[in-house]
């Protein structure tokens, strides 16, 4: 009788160890990771994109202006996508977002830009990407603006 006793107590004592184990670990925020999850067959890396803008080189104050562009990843456009317009600011010289747009089924935007004030104001387009297409900046691109 005491063999049942030390062959049913051993699995009784190894399930205890390995719950406290458990517990243990879900306690302090260590996770646990099976060994199926460290392979992802499916996981593909980001696309690569580009953005391709321009705008008018010179225009009168209080004129509207739209920069345009197109993203894309190699020949194709990417749909649905929100790109942000920036420009240089003229005090701190860092670049400050100051408007979005949305891609249209090629990949085209186009974003308007009122301008008030004569000065030469640079602009990018920059896409932040997401876990199909990589992030990207555009060329920068100039406009001169007169009274």
């Amino acid at each position: 009788m005491n063999k049942k006793i030390k062959i049913i107590g051993v699995p009784i004592i190894a399930i205890l160890v390995l719950g406290v184990l458990n517990v243990a670990a879900a306690s302090t925020g260590t996770p646990t990771i099976a060994a199926s999850d460290a392979y992802m067959p499916n996981a593909a890396a980001p696309q690569q994109t580009t953005i391709a803008i321009n705008a008018p080189t010179q225009v009168k104050t209080n004129d509207s202006i739209y920069v345009n562009g197109t993203l894309s990843t190699g020949a194709k456009g990417i749909a649905s996508a929100v790109v942000h317009l920036q420009w240089i600011d003229l005090t701190t010289g860092n670049w400050t977002t100051f408007s979005d747009g949305k891609t249209g089924e090629s990949g085209q935007f186009s974003v308007p830009v009122f301008i008030y004030f004569p000065a030469s104001y640079t602009f990018r387009v920059i896409y932040d990407g997401d876990s199909q297409y990589a992030p990207s900046v555009s060329n920068d691109v100039m406009v001169t603006v007169t009274k």
